[in-house]
């Protein structure tokens, strides 16, 4: 052979090999849009950035644990418990707030995981902390009809699957009241409550959330819900007023086919391998992998 011929060699090589590539990222996408439902987080994350959406959903690439997370799923998993306790009393009585920090303490147990021996112990404490005074604020006005960690395995909008886990649904009459908890700082979350606007014409992610929450609700079939919208409840003080943060969320027939449409057109973007065009902000770890990796 001589180098003209080497080099042919080489360049169909390569085509060949990026061919190969192409066609078995292709099959894997694919392959995980068989069982691909639409979650609110999966819709926000594609949003957020859809190179952070390809590696985390669809690549499946596991994140290390972090304390924040932990801290998050302990709160929810006491106060899961703590409401549970209320449904199920006969006379729905609140019970002490030992209770609902002894639930605290065993959801930390269960996410030891997530924390190093330090963390564990400044999380541990801050925690109870914050339900104790989270308590003595709220706990004489708490919802008693109610429903708990309510999960749709699967539902149909628009032609899509959807799903999620709703952390709690008030009931008055005929009216349901979505409620989320959010354990983070009240005071970075305000922009992510915004419904659309000039800035950000797709709304915050929370008021997303909440809007997909009463869709997925209404799709249910198995009940009759009616969502007139909910609140995200934060169990932190805001640092700037040194109160507590409800964000009641009113939701109107346009901007749910607003977000119906918003589902319809991720999910086409998704099935289409729309992943090339991320956030490109500095701190997205996977917009600058491949930065790090040829580092």
């Amino acid at each position: 052979l001589n180098e003209n011929d080497i080099a042919d060699f080489v360049v169909k090589t390569m085509e060949t090999s990026v061919l190969d590539e192409a066609s078995i990222e292709k099959n894997h996408v694919a392959e995980v849009m068989k069982n691909f439902k639409m979650s609110a987080s999966a819709l926000n994350k594609y949003l957020n950035c859809p190179v952070k959406f390809y590696y985390e959903n669809i690549l499946k690439i596991p994140e290390a644990r972090s304390a924040f997370a932990g801290f998050g799923n302990a709160v929810h998993y006491a106060l899961e418990k703590f409401f549970s306790e209320i449904k199920a009393d006969p006379e729905h009585k609140v019970p002490h707030a030992q209770q609902l920090l002894r639930y605290f303490e065993f959801g930390m147990k269960r996410n030891m995981g997530s924390f190093t021996a330090k963390d564990y112990k400044l999380n541990q404490d801050y925690g109870i902390k914050l339900l104790g005074e989270y308590y003595q604020q709220y706990s004489q006005e708490w919802s008693k009809n109610m429903v708990l960690e309510y999960r749709i395995p699967i539902t149909i909008c628009e032609g899509v699957p959807i799903t999620g886990a709703i952390d709690k649904i008030e009931i008055e009459g005929r009216r349901h009241h979505v409620v989320d908890y959010k354990t983070g700082n009240p005071d970075n979350a305000r922009e992510k409550l915004y419904s659309p606007n000039a800035k950000n014409p797709y709304g915050g992610e929370y008021w997303r959330q909440m809007v997909f929450y009463k869709i997925l609700l209404e799709a249910d079939r198995t009940h009759q819900w009616h969502v007139e919208g909910g609140t995200f409840d934060f169990i932190r003080k805001s640092k700037k007023g040194n109160d507590y943060l409800r964000a009641k969320i009113v939701i109107n027939p346009e901007e749910v086919s607003m977000v119906k449409q918003l589902i319809s057109e991720v999910y086409n973007k998704i099935k289409t391998h729309q992943f090339t065009e991320g956030c490109n902000k500095p701190e997205c770890r996977w917009c600058n992998f491949p930065k790090t990796i040829s580092a």
